[in-house]
């Protein structure tokens, strides 16, 4: 199987890398050198496992973050094309029109239209208060065994299954989601999440399963109340309501999910999820 293969731990790390990097150079050569490969099997090896050339996937994965900052911030356009590694706003605004066929500016407005429309349902529908309760924190980093899952989120069942089988109960603590992808903006087979369970320092995990640090910092959190089905109800509303009205903006990293009820013994109204956003104070 693909986890099996002697780089995949490394290439998941170093899709990591990647994401929370955008800004930085990341041409073939410099990724293959963190992986002290030659850039020739690097390409090779990233294209078998990834199943996309290094190239593209960089600049899908920096297209897509910067979907997400223009749906959801007032970040002036050619800050978002630095922050995402673009230094000319112009080869910028011609790559986003490849991937959507539509500029960045034309994107926002039609974006933000339906963001806009969708939060008026969820406002009319819920008590926006309760929903959105949140508080600051700063967390420190996290132990994990985690494995990688690829396609929709509504199939990460499997995932969670390998891994909770591959971890004794003894040694499990909290269950933590990464989700890396929007998808409103990614094709469902380019999503991916990462399925984790916190470990003490000193347990070592099958192979088959990856050992890595969340990273720590400012976060955001709120308490999402309900179905896994409604979850993106309350993205929304912190993205689309909260974000702007703070004096915070987005770190470049993923957002983070601690599941704080297990669903299995869990009604999904009772269903509790923390969910913490990567911020910093606006600049």
């Amino acid at each position: 199987m693909i986890f099996n293969h002697p780089y995949y731990k490394q290439l998941m790390e170093l899709e990591g890398y990647i994401r929370a990097n955008l800004e930085q150079e990341l041409s073939v050569e410099a990724l293959a050198q963190r992986m002290h490969l030659s850039a020739f099997h690097f390409h090779r090896i990233f294209k078998s496992l990834v199943g996309e050339p290094v190239h593209e996937y960089v600049t899908r994965i920096r297209l897509e973050v910067a979907a997400m900052r223009l749906k959801f911030t007032e970040e002036k356009v050619q800050d978002i094309a630095f922050e995402v590694g673009y230094q000319n706003p112009e080869t910028f605004t011609r790559a986003f029109n490849r991937k959507y066929q539509i500029t960045p500016r034309a994107f926002r407005k039609t974006q933000q239209q339906i963001v806009e429309s969708r939060l008026g349902k969820i406002v009319r529908q819920r008590l926006v208060d309760q929903v959105i309760s949140t508080a600051v924190k700063r967390i420190d980093v996290i132990r994990v065994a985690s494995l990688t899952h690829k396609g929709p989120y509504q199939t990460v069942g499997s995932t969670w299954e390998r891994l909770i089988k591959s971890i004794p109960p003894i040694e499990c603590g909290r269950l933590i989601g990464i989700p890396y992808s929007d998808p409103h903006t990614a094709a469902p087979e380019q999503i991916r999440y990462d399925a984790c369970v916190e470990i003490r320092a000193d347990f070592s995990p099958p192979e088959e399963v990856q050992v890595k640090e969340l990273a720590g910092g400012q976060f955001v959190e709120t308490i999402h109340q309900g179905s896994f089905e409604n979850i993106d109800d309350t993205y929304h509303l912190l993205y689309g309501l909260w974000l702007p009205n703070s004096r915070y903006e987005l770190r470049n990293e993923p957002s983070m999910e601690i599941y704080l009820t297990d669903h299995r013994q869990t009604a999904p109204a009772d269903t509790r999820t923390a969910i913490y956003l990567p911020i910093k104070t606006f600049r």
